[in-house]
């Protein structure tokens, strides 16, 4: 009967001890993003009993382990006390959480550590390092070229001396001792280096003038379009998969939306930090706009290639912007 109660205490003790350990073990960085998740789809609906079950396993997680199996620590009291509000700011909530998934993806696309190594790799190897030897179709061609450089010299390098008279030490060739054919050749050299240049000159004047009347037609379709006609562009850009140029969209018709609501002046002249500036005075606007206009610049002008699950979050992010009506 003792050897029982001894054999029951024990193994009361050892559950005790598996149990504390499995409460201290931290999320992962793939659990972790599923609650952000939940929870940010439980704001954006107002939600509260949703945001309360997510939040409290959220604020309960002091640390999240990496992949690579690192612990990193994290703090969502914040979380906490906007629920301790009433009632709580679910537009403010709802963009600090897609701030966190905004980071949590730029950390997932970071470069791989071991890429140095693959293109060193990858020069050791032909044909950035061919130590074989070239072909006779390789040598014949060096041939022909050493050829034609013997011609030139043999045109350009030798001058005629004056009969009786010394020949002068070997001096550079001058223009003045060429014969008529040396004359041709090098006319039509001249000839061709003029037509080279010409033809360069025209490319970058076309390539110049294309650019400039991009800039301009795309300057044209900014001012003369509306915040409806921005976002139907981008829904049609989403559904041929040019997320990039759909997120562009989405940014320009949040700008015309607060234009035309007399949140912003809005201005393509103006740089999106002076747009943040217009806002500053209005607190729950300028936190709201920052993290849009932070994935707008990481996307464009990062040429980042986004994928359909990031852009629906950022759409969201848009339709919680354009949300807001302005106070009377």
């Amino acid at each position: 009967m003792q050897i029982r109660r001894i054999l029951s205490l024990a193994l009361l003790f050892l559950g005790l001890i598996q149990g504390a350990s499995a409460q201290s073990a931290p999320p992962t960085l793939a659990q972790y993003e599923q609650l952000v998740r939940e929870a940010y789809a439980a704001a954006t609906r107002s939600d509260r009993i949703g945001l309360d079950e997510v939040a409290a396993q959220l604020t309960e997680a002091d640390e999240i382990a990496l992949p690579d199996g690192t612990a990193v620590p994290v703090d969502n009291q914040w979380l906490a006390d906007a629920l301790g509000e009433e009632p709580p700011p679910y537009q403010l909530i709802a963009a600090r959480l897609g701030a966190i998934l905004d980071g949590i993806g730029q950390a997932r696309n970071a470069g791989d550590p071991q890429a140095l190594s693959k293109l060193d790799d990858l020069f050791s190897r032909p044909p950035f390092q061919d130590r074989e030897a070239p072909s006779a179709w390789t040598q014949f061609w060096r041939s022909v070229g050493q050829a034609i450089a013997d011609f030139f010299d043999s045109i350009f390098g030798s001058l005629p001396s004056a009969p009786n008279v010394p020949a002068p030490a070997p001096a550079p060739s001058s223009f003045g001792s060429l014969t008529p054919v040396g004359w041709v050749l090098l006319t039509i050299g001249l000839l061709l280096v003029l037509a080279l240049v010409l033809y360069a000159i025209r490319g970058v004047r076309q390539s110049l003038v294309g650019d400039a009347k991009a800039r301009e037609e795309a300057a044209l379709e900014e001012e003369n379009i509306t915040a409806t006609e921005a976002l139907d562009r981008a829904q049609t850009q989403a559904r041929t998969g040019d997320y990039r140029t759909a997120v562009r969209y989405l940014y320009l018709s949040s700008l015309l939306w607060l234009d035309e609501r007399k949140l912003i002046r809005y201005d393509r002249s103006l740089t999106n930090r002076e747009y943040l500036d217009q806002v500053r005075s209005n607190a729950p606007l300028s936190e709201q706009l920052a993290p849009v206009v932070s994935t707008f610049e990481r996307v464009w002008y990062g040429k980042r290639e986004i994928a359909e699950q990031d852009f629906l979050a950022y759409e969201a992010q848009i339709q919680e912007l354009r949300g807001r009506e302005p106070k009377s």
